[in-house]
């Protein structure tokens, strides 16, 4: 298998699952028959780059991150769902999501305000 075809299966698969959606589900979102996803993920098969931008904007990453390999300053997929659930939400509801964040992680830290405000 090609490094392409074995970055961008491994990154669809493990994107599609953090994010719990079926293969079904996701071909629904991408707007394609269920049967294509298998052999992407295997890396039979290779999106096209229509389809891959589709993909993209399903995940809310850029086309790029599923050609690169990953390294310990690229953020994790973990971020890329953050950035999934707060798509289309108020800038009042993003503002009250990033205040609940702080104050749990207030609760890691031992209280000490040791993460740093940004303003929004």
């Amino acid at each position: 298998m090609s490094v392409v075809r074995r970055l961008i299966s491994k990154k669809i698969r493990k994107l599609r699952s953090t994010l719990h959606l079926s293969q079904e589900a996701f071909a629904e979102k991408i707007g394609v028959h269920p049967s294509y996803i298998g052999p992407i993920e295997k890396g039979i098969k290779v999106p096209s780059l229509s389809t891959l931008e589709r993909i993209s904007k399903v995940f809310g990453v850029p086309m790029y991150h599923f050609f690169i390999e990953e390294v310990t300053s690229e953020p994790s997929v973990y971020v890329y769902e953050l950035n999934h659930l707060l798509t289309g939400r108020t800038a009042t509801e993003q503002e009250l999501f990033l205040r609940i964040i702080r104050d749990i992680l207030g609760t890691f830290d031992g209280g000490k305000k040791s993460v740093q405000q940004v303003r929004i």
